[in-house]
């Protein structure tokens, strides 16, 4: 009987998602335009500075990421993911998919 694992260390993949990649899948899954609009003027008004003791650095533009925390943000964050777990599971046999997509399904549920 043949095994096979996937582990993804995804401990900081929240401040890793492309921006505009997700716009993108979104628009690709036919999320209405006034949405996607909000997303985009969200990401591109999105910005912030470093406090450290007294002193706070210049204000910089944030530009890639999903806020953590944000209520949305785990919902586009499997979005963004779908696409990976999609096209790695392309290579698994059909008795597997099932249970994978259950696995997925359990998680998304936990952390929407």
């Amino acid at each position: 009987m043949d095994i096979t694992i996937c582990a993804l260390d995804i401990s900081k993949a929240f401040d890793r998602v492309d921006q505009y990649a997700l716009l993108r899948l979104l628009m690709d899954r036919k999320v209405p335009k006034y949405f996607i609009n909000v997303m985009f003027n969200w990401f591109e008004k999105s910005c912030a500075y470093v406090r450290w003791g007294n002193a706070i650095s210049s204000t910089f533009t944030i530009s890639a990421g999903v806020r953590q925390g944000g209520l949305l943000s785990p919902l586009l964050f499997a979005v963004y993911m779908d696409v990976l777990i999609s096209s790695g599971m392309q290579d698994l046999d059909a008795s597997w998919h099932s249970d994978i997509l259950g696995v997925c399904s359990m998680l998304t549920t936990l952390y929407c």
